[in-house]
């Protein structure tokens, strides 16, 4: 009988149990002591643990615990407040805007002043949803008293306030003008005479412009320009007048039609005291059977008070600069560039010699040219001088606020000079 073997299992889990089957005398195993000591060590972490808690978080008998002193955190920088949101429905507010760093002009002057200083305009401000302007605004263009240039000023002013905003017409430079797609649609009475009054009553429009001249001056240039006069008369004002390329047509026609010289313009009615019949009446500026009176010089005069500006020609910079200070963008030097002399020739009319002989006339006030002219646009006469007495005082005040930044000779030179010939030194 073969002898038992007694060398241990064979194979290896019978192997592995063999080993672990073996004990050394008189100790316990290696990892049953390592087991025992991990565990006493959780025990203590969690006794210590549950102790801490239950000390910071029970009250005293007394009342609150004293507080415990904790270390200074180093505070963010204090970000600019935003101003508080204007009423949506009050005049001539715009959206709240955020100020960058202001531009270096500004180290003269009023440093708060909104002259010189480039806003970014709150993208959360109402947006109006027929043509996405957040700020809107109106202008009222009177005929030939530099409105091209003017409307120019206005549409740059209204892309600056819209944030250059892709959705907003306003922003491709230039005048007013359908044709050319410069209609700048937020801008109410942009293209057109249509005088629109009422917009100076709606609270969604941020501000209101507009700009006159001398009105004699103003008769004179509107007689010798395209449109403007019985010659050419494109927006048939009376049947009387001859529309404009039509001409030969008119000399042709049974009884041929006479051209009207410039005293027979003067004495017609249609074409006398506009700015008194849009701002008074509410009326396109060349108007048939539409005579004015003292009633409607009453209503013009409380219009015009109603502006955010009514601009003066003879102080065209004053007057760019005044439209900045009260919008808050910066000027530009293109905005006091001539806009009319860029347009075509043909606007104008061609007998340089007559303008200039009748011009000369009217320079003396005591000739009987002046004074039939002074009597016939009486009531624009004395709205004129109205509304100089307006922009003489707002522009003073403007230069108060501001100092001479006010006048940025940076960009314009004679800004200052052209005021103060127009409303003398303070």
């Amino acid at each position: 009988m073969p002898f038992p073997d007694t060398r241990g299992p064979r194979n290896m889990v019978d192997r592995g149990a063999g080993i672990r089957g073996r004990k050394r005398a008189g100790s316990p195993p290696v990892a049953r002591q390592n087991f025992r000591l991990l565990g006493v060590v959780l025990f203590l972490a969690i006794y210590i643990s549950v102790m801490v808690y239950t000390v910071y978080t029970s009250k005293p008998e007394g009342g609150e615990p004293e507080p415990t002193a904790k270390p200074a955190l180093r505070q963010p920088p204090k970000q600019p407040e935003l101003p508080p949101k204007p009423d949506d429905k009050a005049v001539g507010q715009v959206p709240p805007a955020i100020p960058s760093e202001p531009a270096e002009n500004l180290q003269c002057g009023n440093p708060d002043a909104l002259i010189g200083r480039i806003f970014q305009y709150d993208k959360n401000a109402p947006v109006d949803k027929q043509y996405k302007h957040a700020v809107r605004g109106y202008m009222m263009h009177v005929p030939k008293c530099g409105g091209t240039a003017f409307s120019s000023v206005v549409r740059r002013v209204m892309c600056e306030l819209n944030e250059g905003d892709e959705t907003v017409d306003c922003c491709n430079p230039g005048l007013c003008d359908v044709w050319t797609n410069r209609s700048c649609k937020g801008l109410a009475g942009c293209t057109g005479h249509v005088p629109n009054i009422p917009q100076l009553d709606n609270p969604d429009n941020a501000f209101s412009f507009t700009l006159i001249r001398e009105p004699i001056s103003r008769a004179l240039s509107g007689y010798f320009y395209r449109c403007h006069n019985p010659n050419e008369d494109c927006y048939h004002v009376n049947e009387k007048f001859c529309p404009t390329g039509k001409m030969q047509r008119c000399k042709a026609a049974d009884p041929p039609f006479v051209p009207w010289t410039f005293e027979q313009y003067v004495d017609q009615e249609d074409y006398q005291n506009i700015y008194t019949r849009m701002a008074g009446a509410n009326k396109f500026p060349y108007t048939e059977n539409l005579p004015m009176d003292d009633t409607y010089l009453a209503k013009a005069k409380a219009t015009f008070e109603k502006f955010s500006l009514v601009g003066m020609q003879e102080a065209f910079a004053a007057t760019v600069l005044a439209i900045h200070h009260i919008a808050g963008t910066e000027p530009a030097a293109s905005d006091f560039e001539k806009v009319r002399s860029q347009m075509l020739s043909w606007n104008h009319s061609q007998d340089k010699e007559a303008r200039a002989r009748y011009a000369a006339v009217l320079k003396d006030k005591s000739s009987e040219l002046y004074k039939k002219m002074a009597h016939v646009h009486r009531y624009d006469v004395q709205l004129y001088e109205h509304a100089r007495t307006l922009f003489c005082e707002k522009i003073r005040g403007f230069e108060a606020e501001v100092g001479e930044c006010f006048w940025r000779k940076d960009l314009v030179e004679g800004a200052k000079e052209g005021f103060e010939k127009l409303c003398g030194s303070a």
